[in-house]
Formats: C-alpha cells, sequence, structure tokens
C-alpha cells in the first residue's frame, strides 16, 4: 500500500546536460520528457514509509551534488480510505 508520491522533475538546458543525466543517472527509468530545451523531464516515485522518503531525499541530493537542476519536487500523502 502506498503512503504517498514524491513527482520529481529535472530541468536541462541543453543535450549535453541531458546526455549526462541519461549516462550516469536515468538508464531505465520511466521518466516523461518534454522535447524542446530548455527540457523538463518528470517521474512520480512511491514512497510506502519513513525510510522510503529517506532514500528519496538522498537521490534529490546526489543529483544536485552532480550539477543537474533538480526543478522540483511535490510530495504528496495518500487520503486515508
Amino acid at each position: 500500500m502506498c503512503k504517498g508520491t514524491c513527482k520529481l522533475a529535472i530541468k536541462f538546458e541543453n543535450r549535453a546536460e541531458y546526455l549526462k543525466w541519461k549516462r550516469y543517472v536515468g538508464g531505465g527509468s520511466a521518466w516523461e520528457f518534454e522535447i524542446s530545451y530548455p527540457a523538463i523531464m518528470y517521474t512520480n516515485f512511491e514512497f510506502h514509509d519513513s525510510e522510503d522518503v529517506e532514500i528519496l531525499c538522498k537521490r534529490i541530493v546526489q543529483l544536485l551534488e552532480m550539477g543537474f537542476n533538480v526543478h522540483s519536487a511535490n510530495w504528496s500523502l495518500d487520503e486515508k480510505e
């Protein structure tokens, strides 16, 4: 059962930034991509507990340390049924 999601967006100013991301990070990920530059790629990550949130936060920091422009990270919790 999913407790929430994080919609992550990364902005690329040019093709070189995209190719760097593809080589080091984005091999088999399912990202939605806007084709023109500057381009923004989106994906949703599910989390189930605080450990998953911590892992996602570390991934975001790694992207920032690698020089990628993390455009946004929108977090949302699922409502209880």
